[in-house]
């Protein structure tokens, strides 16, 4: 179908910048899209003038580069576009939930012409960027939930911007069945499931072990991810104590309070953020990829890519049993939803023979081209 399509223009306005820690479906969609053709402008969340002031850490500064920089190109020829604007979100929903209008979006200086082109889909997976629909010269929008998103941030004026989205949107896409049930609670548009994948021959590549588990003896976990409200502390601290010859490995952002909370665990390593392009060999060297979401109800909405990412990788997952996971019918996934179960999962694991071929057999349909080949038939059919 690709190979026949005539050259489409897409844009995608986007929570999460391109560049930074994390690699979220928007980036892979936008890169699947561009290889076959399709000229794609990746857009994220603007910079305004208090991320200027509060430009504390790398992750800020690298937005601030890209936004006053000249518009950057991905290696796979995807425009990485974020605006500058004036006025944050913050004060905005304020203002937005009064009002009607979006100073978020209203403020933007869109130095670069962007949101003067001509597109033939537009796809919002941000909502704080309401207002945008309105100023775009778009064939047809779609709306796109990755998350549930009010309860996820703790903003329920998030749900009146998606529902204004969605109100001049052809259609709606979800990343889960969670998800979905929200958007159908909002409209009767057509809508999409459409789960997160994965770039499977990005952790297949051959690696050398990293050099923080040459050291070590032993079976090692790994977690990838963000340290925040919806990663399981509690759930860490259970099986570093009911595991002392278990190596964990946590990958992703973390402050010095996490890390002395985790002081007297010898067998817990921070390693830091790592880079996407960097993370393969973590994965592959790895015993088990874990998976410990906490109680919010944010985590039920989650399609989490760290799931296929590990099974590309060989890795049996140990997860916690959200709503959305649940769904998930595949025998490299050891779910729990208590601390002795997620136990008895790790005790399984460590005492099952892995066939990481099985493993990696079984991520290959959930892979970013499949997705993408089946956001253009809903797309085009719309």
């Amino acid at each position: 179908m690709g190979e026949k399509m005539s050259r489409l223009k897409i844009l995608f306005i986007s929570h999460t910048f391109m560049g930074g820690t994390f690699v979220v479906g928007s980036h892979h969609l936008s890169r699947e899209l561009s290889l076959k053709g399709h000229y794609v402008v990746h857009m994220s969340t603007p910079i305004t003038l208090l991320h200027l002031l509060n430009a504390k850490d790398e992750e800020q500064r690298q937005r601030i580069k890209v936004a006053f920089n000249k518009t950057s190109i991905s290696e796979t020829n995807v425009i990485n576009y974020i605006p500058i604007s004036f006025i944050p979100w913050k004060i905005s929903r304020i203002l937005y939930n009064i009002t009607g209008v979006n100073f978020l979006t209203k403020t933007i200086l869109d130095t670069k012409k962007i949101l003067k082109q001509d597109f033939d889909y537009v796809i919002i997976d941000q909502p704080k960027c309401v207002g945008l629909e309105e100023k775009l010269r778009a064939k047809k929008i779609i709306y796109r939930a990755t998350d549930l998103y009010a309860s996820l941030i703790n903003d329920n004026v998030i749900v009146k911007a998606e529902s204004k989205i969605i109100s001049v949107s052809e259609g709606m896409i979800g990343t889960s069945t969670p998800v979905v049930k929200h958007l159908k609670a909002i409209s009767d548009k057509p809508v999409l499931q459409l789960e997160n994948g994965v770039e499977a021959e990005h952790f297949q590549k051959k690696c050398s072990v990293p050099k923080e588990y040459a050291s070590i003896e032993g079976p090692i976990a790994v977690y990838v991810g963000a340290l925040d409200h919806r990663f399981d502390f509690d759930a860490l601290k259970w099986i570093s104590d009911g595991f002392p010859n278990l190596n964990i490995m946590i990958i992703g952002p973390s402050d010095i309070n996490i890390k002395k909370s985790f002081s007297q665990s010898n067998n817990v390593n921070f390693l830091g953020p790592k880079k996407y392009s960097d993370l393969p060999p973590y994965l592959q060297f790895a015993t088990i990829g874990l998976l410990l979401l906490s109680n919010h109800p944010s985590n039920n909405g989650r399609s989490p890519m760290k799931l296929y990412e590990y099974a590309s990788s060989g890795l049996p997952v140990v997860a916690k049993a959200t709503e959305q996971i649940e769904k998930v019918k595949s025998s490299f996934i050891y779910k729990y939803k208590s601390m002795d179960e997620l136990s008895s999962c790790v005790e399984e694991v460590l005492g099952t023979e892995i066939n990481k071929k099985d493993i990696i057999d079984s991520a290959k349909e959930h892979s970013w081209a499949h997705k993408t080949n089946r956001l253009l038939e809903f797309l085009t059919n719309l």
